[in-house]
């Protein structure tokens, strides 16, 4: 699929960029009360990329409603945003990254019950990078029995013509921009950015990040993988858990065969030694 631009002219030889001004596309049509669920999308930004030892200075969701059915949303609800003090100067590169300064955190102390009452009205918890949120948020907040998705990983955004996933580019591959690496700024643009048809279904991609949500999977780790199979394995999906030596990736339960036979013909070049368990979907994206 070519690379798709949302905001093309006509003659193709310009793009037009709008900056997002919280004006969400928010269905109209009557929704049955049983079908309304609440997602909370969410966004932490920290004073590194470990997500067992850097520490996050801010924290900001948003609410909204949407119909389960059709991922429509139908409603968007209040915010939360809060500052931290990490106790530490921030690294000049996080500064570069995110405009915060060290006189910005001075003595910020996280509304850490505010935060925990947000994601207890949530049905499902959205980021955009969810691998790297998650645990930085219940590292604070402790541990959430929540359904958590991840717009970056499971929506096939290379597939649908958008090679790079980031979400400063995806904003400009569907025609708007906004001030990335502020987290307040990165949930409503997120969001926003869920509302936009899917090609293929015209239904919001939130509808397919939905799905992809609710289907039960794997973690598959490729123990004892040889060390010129490193590359194959990246470029498939996999990463590497230090701790444990291993390449691992978590895949739909029902792709489980497909993957089996992968991993004998292009990792092992013999039967399969790798090992899966089940993921329960409320334990997704944990380390």
């Amino acid at each position: 699929m070519t690379m798709r631009w949302i905001g093309k002219s006509d003659d193709e030889s310009t793009v037009v960029l709008h900056r997002f001004d919280g004006n969400f596309q928010v269905s109209s049509e009557p929704v049955e009360e049983k079908r309304i669920r609440t997602g909370l999308v969410l966004d932490v930004e920290a004073t590194g990329l470990d997500v067992e030892k850097d520490e996050v200075v801010e924290l900001a969701g948003r609410l909204f409603q949407y119909d389960r059915v059709t991922g429509v949303v139908v409603s968007v609800g209040e915010t939360f945003h809060s500052l931290r003090d990490p106790g530490m100067p921030l690294p000049a590169i996080i500064t570069r990254i995110t405009g915060l300064t060290d006189e910005d955190l001075a003595g910020q102390v996280f509304d850490l019950e505010g935060a925990r009452a947000l994601l207890d009205r949530a049905d499902i918890i959205i980021a955009h990078n969810a691998s790297y949120d998650r645990p930085m948020t219940e590292r604070l907040l402790g541990k959430q029995d929540k359904v958590w998705a991840c717009s970056y990983r499971q929506i096939d955004w290379d597939g649908l013509g958008f090679p790079v996933a980031k979400l400063e580019i995806l904003a400009t591959y569907h025609g708007f921009f906004f001030e990335a690496h502020r987290a307040g700024a990165d949930v409503d643009a997120a969001l926003h950015l869920l509302t936009f048809p899917h090609p293929e279904t015209g239904l919001p991609y939130l509808d397919h990040l939905l799905n992809a949500a609710r289907e039960k999977v794997c973690k598959v780790k490729a123990v004892d993988s040889p060390f010129e199979s490193k590359d194959a394995l990246k470029e498939r999906g996999y990463r590497w858990d230090a701790q444990r030596r291993c390449w691992w990736t978590e895949i739909p339960e029902s792709a489980m065969t497909e993957e089996s036979q992968w991993l004998e013909a292009e990792v092992y070049r013999g039967p399969d030694r790798s090992e899966s368990d089940s993921v329960g979907l409320a334990e997704r994206f944990r380390p």
